[in-house]
């Protein structure tokens, strides 16, 4: 999955475009099945999985043991690459039907609904970054391979948090997405109601307040 990340704007048929290039939904995926970032990507899993293993053989050449966890490791990956897929496909549709109906929709609701959904991906792949941030340096030591294997089985588990959780409720994920509901569906209107109403609250239990301080005082008196 990190082959997603980057900060240099690539071309965006590239399957090392920087996520943050992606500039609409169109540039992710047009829906054809052929064009797009994400068509791109899926379509050549398969191939540079091919690749991946064989580096993988290479690197743990006599230790069949770790090949295979390799292996399984690097299919629980493109297993997930196609989860956050789904996850943005998703997310997208709930948040422009709950937002703005069902459509059409306007440039300005395509664009903010976007924004945010490259907003959450980008945040998925930044947490699996820093799970793997302890393998920096492997490239320095004597036991490079087995550095990177063990930041790999972390970031794995992350994933597998990440899935568990849909996605969306993911701890990293959750308060962004709340945020952003909140500030873009909750009219200027029903934020006044919302704020009258806590108001009106803190006017009433003001109130009771002062009726029991009276109450004490008359007790106190008797």
């Amino acid at each position: 999955p990190a082959i997603l990340v980057g900060t240099a704007k690539r071309d965006p048929t590239s399957s090392r475009v920087s996520l943050g290039a992606i500039a609409s939904y169109a540039q992710f995926n047009k829906n054809n099945g052929f064009d797009g970032v994400a068509p791109y990507i899926l379509k050549n899993l398969g191939k540079s999985g091919k690749l991946s293993e064989l580096e993988l053989v290479e690197a743990f050449r006599g230790l069949p043991e770790h090949q295979q966890l390799g292996k399984y490791l690097l299919a629980k990956s493109q297993d997930f690459i196609r989860n956050a897929f789904q996850f943005m496909e998703t997310m997208r549709r709930e948040l422009l039907t709950q937002g703005y109906g069902e459509g059409p929709y306007t440039a300005t609701a395509e664009k903010e609904v976007w924004e945010l959904c490259l907003l959450m991906l980008i945040v998925v792949f930044d947490v699996l970054w820093e799970t793997r941030g302890e393998a920096a340096q492997a490239f320095q030591s004597p036991r490079a391979n087995f550095v990177y294997l063990q930041a790999a089985m972390k970031t794995h588990m992350e994933m597998e948090r990440f899935i568990k959780t849909s996605f969306s409720e993911h701890p990293a994920i959750m308060p962004k997405l709340q945020r952003y509901i909140f500030e873009t569906f909750v009219s200027k209107s029903d934020f006044k109601t919302l704020e009258g109403k806590h108001e009106k609250l803190e006017s009433s239990v003001a109130g009771v307040k002062r009726d029991l301080q009276s109450m004490q005082s008359q007790w106190s008196a008797g």
